[in-house]
């Protein structure tokens, strides 16, 4: 990892944020403070006129569940000027969606102005934070991949400029398509295979990632505001990710200095947890204090900018010869005979039909959903 000035990549693992898991339970020793602090994560997009407030209750580092949302709470933005706006609590559509997410669009704000946060709980205690201006974000110059040795390398780099801040911050979502091992072109029904459907079928699949990486940077100590070359994402040459197609959405927003020593202090908590002797994780708190008890934590930031967008596209067929590494795994495939199919439950997928018999596998490889965790809907921006 390069933590060179200007080049500061941090891995999420803030536990306020996100579950965590491992291999080997190990339970931390004075982890489980039994403390539930508000974790507030807000900011204004300038560009897309958007705002998007995230409340939810922080977790142990014993804790294997996810935050919960905040419900039922006001979230209103004021202006200088003291005009203003409320953000919508979103109503979730499936039990995996987030709770506590409040957003507005379409809303009056500019590069330059200062806003300011405020939400009232369901419970009637109220929260703010200190007044932010709105930043305006320097341009992506190019966005590039290279296929090393021990890595596919993602680096983003910005146009040099004199008219937006020092410090930056990326924020990704991935998106690729890959195969299952092998192809069920027959599927139970009503007690007996049948050939599938042009719309049921489960072979190829499109799974789409949000990064849970920490990426910022800053041009403070060099003579010419621009970062060059910093890397956003290294896939390792194994990943399925890089099987068929894959594709990157970067987003570069702009950060006070403030908020930049928000972010390099929560990483420099964070990556303190790695060894056995290490200091226990401190408080990083951000900007967001309580009106109704000012000795309470609050975790989190709220801050806006405007926001630069662009997106790669890395097909298999472009790596170098023999660059790709993955293996698909072992298939086991046996044959069972006309008796021995009609005890199959509804839906179990087959691979074929050989001389009367027919061929079958595992789920895992036939059906893409089940074998790499994404969906068979393509989505609409798929070549």
């Amino acid at each position: 990892m390069d933590l060179r000035p200007g080049h500061t990549a941090l891995p999420l693992l803030f536990i306020v944020a996100l579950p965590m898991g491992c291999i080997e339970p190990y339970t931390i020793e004075g982890g489980d403070t039994g403390q539930h602090f508000l974790v507030v994560d807000g900011f204004i997009d300038a560009t897309n006129k958007e705002c998007t407030v995230k409340l939810s209750r922080s977790t142990s580092l014993n804790d294997d569940n996810a935050p919960e949302g905040e419900t039922g709470a006001v979230v209103f933005i004021t202006s200088e000027d003291g005009s203003g706006f409320q953000l919508n609590e979103v109503v979730p559509e499936s039990p995996r969606d987030e709770t506590g997410v409040y957003t507005a669009d379409g809303i009056p704000v500019n590069v330059g102005e200062v806003y300011q946060l405020h939400v009232t709980l369901s419970d009637g205690n109220q929260y703010e934070s200190d007044p932010v201006r709105i930043e305006q974000a320097g341009q992506i110059e190019s966005l590039e991949w290279s296929a090393e040795s021990d890595a596919l390398k993602i680096r983003v780099s910005t146009v040099p400029n004199t008219n937006s801040t020092n410090f930056y911050r990326w924020r990704f979502a991935e998106t690729f398509e890959y195969r299952a091992p092998l192809t069920s072109s027959f599927v139970m029904s009503d007690g007996w295979p049948r050939l599938r459907k042009a719309d049921e079928r489960i072979t190829t699949c499109y799974r789409r990632d949000p990064a849970y990486n920490i990426l910022i940077g800053s041009s403070q100590d060099l003579s010419v505001n621009v970062i060059r070359n910093y890397i956003v994402q290294a896939l390792p040459r194994t990943t399925l990710k890089l099987s068929m197609r894959y594709h990157l959405h970067l987003w570069q927003y702009a950060l006070t200095e403030d908020a930049y020593t928000y972010w390099l202090n929560l990483y420099k908590t964070t990556e303190s947890t790695g060894g056995l002797f290490d200091p226990m994780p401190g408080q990083v708190i951000g900007n967001i204090k309580s009106v109704t008890d000012p000795s309470e934590v609050v975790v989190g930031y709220f801050s806006g900018s405007t926001v630069e967008e662009k997106t790669i596209w890395i097909g298999r067929s472009e790596l170098p010869l023999g660059y790709l590494q993955y293996s698909q795994g072992y298939c086991p495939i046996d044959t069972l005979d006309a008796d021995q199919i009609q005890h199959l439950l509804e839906g179990v997928p087959l691979i074929d039909q050989y001389l009367g018999r027919y061929l079958v596998s595992s789920p895992t490889c036939l059906d893409c959903r089940i074998f790499g965790g994404g969906t068979t809907t393509k989505p609409e921006y798929w070549p």
